[in-house]
């Protein structure tokens, strides 16, 4: 059963085609999990709409008249507000988030979605002015694709294979999308595994009418800094959190916490136990290797008085669920074992709604030595010198840097790089070229830069400081369209909804307004969360910092997963995908096993993902 709703759309020529187009598309939703499906089509044909999903109530409106038709995934957390302060022509109860987004719409036109709070994404057909209308949100929570068929098709879905079930989809893959996925381990916006199927970005929206396709964003991402000191940047951030928490929390009797025992899952749990006497239960995924921080949950969770599940992660659990998690995936990714085994253990428990404290650290602060990190590491992206993986030999290199230069100064660093190393070291093919480009046949067109996508982004940020460039890209590229995305889309699989609320669009745009000097002081680690969770807890070690979470997953690998890992490399299978190079990509494979320096286990899963998504969606076969 599916948590949320899937949609999709079509506006098609001829119109004759409309209702076995459509059907197609539904189909492959209902393929999917989801049991009960609304289809519309428009009486005079050409367009429709079809909403899929469990026992979701609200997903689909249609006017009397057939002239306004909406098809909607998500929840909208102020839907109470938007109705008494919004739809002052009919503020009568609506059957669900679908109506609601009509009503605004006949009352405010386009300008609705500035109004909207929560995650989302919608299809809408207004027959008077014969346009179609696609909106995602502005967090870039849930996926939503969409193809272009010559100037007056156009398809639109929450997932790619819909789209590819229609056959009138060209399935090509596209290599470059392909090649920076490897490299980047999630595929950059807007790009998808195929040429013809484009990602809306988070908050932009579509139109599709007389004059042809017309795409923009109706959400900007702003990081201008507000003037403010420690005790206002505490207080409103405790306001707007409150806020967002008891909108989230008031649909359900019962709620779950993805528990990992840092201060983002602690300060979760002691506001929601603040704010609801409704029973809390928490949820600790561990590998058996960070028993620190396992009896650090479960005290934790005996000081908030929650029901505590502790789930390990195995090798054979890793095996028996990777088809399902690759099925969530809404593109081809790497990770989302926490959300997935959390929200597994929720849906078991028969709860609805999980709550992850992902996200908290772009408002609050990075922890300084990941800070170290993201930014020197970001730099080398910008300069296009970045190896494919960059453990052992390449963190070496970035510690002596620091060493030599510390944090603080990024320009001198850029100029030791430059003038000192030399830019060809870094960007040499025994790093890039041969490991990204020779896995291509010979002939391939040249792709364009990592750095290059980059570029643009931190050019689009608006801001000259580095920090800020970085969050930006991170938040339309890595957030939109994997970390939030992927997480959504494995909890939806499991039948639980999501909640971020350190990722709610309220709480981001105040969090990126907090000057930087404030979210380190004295090397603290997310000092004013910290200051903050103290006003809801007193739990001893509440500055404690967590360990990374970490998987065995090369040991897996080389084990439970070689079967998997050998097929996936396998001729016969490399063959069947159609545009890799077969002897490199088994190359790869080999060095490994043998424990190539240069080689991680994120880049054999990458590819063993991408190969199990592509088998899933079905469409590998047909390859240009």
């Amino acid at each position: 059963m599916s948590a949320l709703s899937l949609l999709s759309a079509i506006k098609v020529k001829p119109a004759r085609d409309t209702a076995s187009v459509l059907e197609a598309m539904a189909a492959r939703q209902r393929g999917w999990g989801a049991e009960k499906c609304h289809v519309w089509m428009d009486p005079a044909g050409g367009v429709g709409l079809a909403a899929s999903g469990g026992d979701r109530w609200d997903a689909f409106y249609r006017s009397d008249n057939d002239n306004l038709t909406v098809v909607f995934t998500g929840r909208l957390t102020n839907h109470r507000q938007v109705l008494h302060e919004r739809c002052k022509k009919n503020p009568g109860p609506p059957s669900g988030f679908a109506e609601i987004i009509a009503r605004l719409y006949l009352e405010h036109g386009v300008d609705c979605l500035n109004m909207l709070q929560g995650y989302f994404c919608f299809v809408l057909w207004d027959g008077n002015r014969q346009e179609l209308h696609a909106a995602r949100d502005p967090m870039g929570a849930l996926p939503l694709f969409y193809s272009e068929v010559r100037d007056d098709t156009l398809f639109v879905s929450s997932q790619i294979a819909p789209i590819l079930a229609t056959n009138m989809v060209t399935a090509s893959l596209d290599r470059e999308a392909i090649a920076h996925y490897l490299h980047d381990k999630s595929f950059l916006q807007p790009s998808t595994p195929y040429s013809a199927v484009r990602s809306f970005r988070p908050g932009t929206r579509l139109v599709h009418g007389e004059r042809g396709l017309h795409m923009d964003s109706y959400h900007r991402i702003r990081l201008d800094k507000e003037e403010m000191n420690q005790d206002e940047a505490v207080g409103r951030a405790d306001e707007l959190l409150r806020a967002i928490l008891e909108e989230q929390v008031a649909p359900f009797d019962r709620i779950g916490v993805c528990f990992s025992g840092g201060v983002d899952s602690l300060l979760l749990t002691a506001m929601i136990k603040a704010l609801t006497d409704k029973p809390v239960h928490t949820y600790t995924v561990w590998t058996g290797s960070n028993n620190e921080d396992m009896e650090f949950a479960h005290e934790a969770a005996r000081y908030f008085g929650t029901s505590h599940r502790m789930i390990e992660l195995k090798g054979d659990l890793i095996k028996n669920h990777l088809p399902a998690i690759v099925e969530g995936y809404p593109t081809p990714a790497v990770g989302g074992w926490q959300i997935y085994m959390s929200t597994k253990g929720a849906r078991e428990d028969g709860i609805g709604i999980a709550f992850s404290g992902h996200g908290a650290e772009i408002s609050f602060g990075l922890d300084w030595n990941q800070l170290k990190f993201d930014r020197i590491h970001s730099l080398l992206r910008f300069l296009d010198l970045v190896p494919l993986s960059f453990q052992k030999a390449g963190c070496a290199c970035l510690n002596r840097l620091l060493t030599l230069y510390g944090d603080a100064n990024i320009q001198l660093l850029h100029d030791y790089l430059e003038r000192r190393l030399g830019i060809q070291y870094w960007n040499s093919s025994k790093l890039t070229e041969k490991r990204i480009h020779f896995l291509f046949p010979t002939g391939t067109r040249q792709f364009r830069s990592i750095g290059e996508h980059y570029r643009n982004d931190y050019l689009a940020s608006g801001s000259a400081d580095f920090l800020d460039q970085q969050i930006y890209s991170r938040l339309v590229n890595f957030e939109g369209n994997h970390a939030q995305g992927k997480n959504n889309h494995l909890a939806q699989h499991n039948g639980v909804e999501l909640a971020l609320p350190f990722m709610d669009r309220r709480f981001l745009d105040f969090g990126l307004k907090i000057p930087h000097a404030l979210k380190n002081i004295g090397g603290q680690y997310k000092y004013l969360e910290v200051r903050l969770a103290k006003k809801y807890h007193q739990f001893e070690r509440i500055e404690r910092k967590k360990a990374a979470f970490s998987m065995p997953f090369g040991n897996w690998l080389r084990e439970e997963l070689r079967e998997t890992a050998e097929d996936a490399f396998s001729e016969e299978n490399l063959k069947r995908i159609g545009c890799f190079r077969h002897e490199a990509v088994r190359e790869i494979w080999r060095g490994f096993l043998d424990g190539s320096e240069t080689l991680h286990w994120t880049d054999i899963q990458a590819f063993i993902s991408l190969d199990l998504w592509l088998r899933q969606v079905g469409q590998d076969e047909r390859l240009a």
